[in-house]
């Protein structure tokens, strides 16, 4: 998958990759007895591919630190194999435990 910028366009997109997993806090709201658990999104391998140029900044994908080209809430173990971004390859695995 290659990402372009189109014509007149300041990026690729707003943000490259985004994955959120299930909030725990959505089921706080006194529906539910229990808060069932809430699983991550998990086993995701991308590869291969260029995301263009994002309007947001390559950053670490970090609790709290938005926005960036990747945001990442809930997830275990997304694979990046030779993913480009704003010229960046990354090869790294994001989790982000909620």
């Amino acid at each position: 998958m290659t990402a372009g910028t189109p014509s007149g366009g300041t990026g690729s997109s707003f943000q490259a990759i985004v994955m959120q997993g299930p909030v725990a806090a959505d089921y706080t709201t006194g529906i539910l007895a229990t808060t069932p658990t809430t699983l991550p999104i998990t086993n995701v391998s991308i590869a291969d591919c260029d995301f263009g140029t994002p309007v947001n900044p390559v950053t670490a994908t970090t609790p709290g630190v938005t926005p960036s080209a990747i945001y990442a809430w809930n997830v275990s173990n997304v694979t990046l194999s030779n993913v480009k971004i704003a010229g960046t390859t990354l090869n790294t695995t994001i989790n982000d435990a909620r």
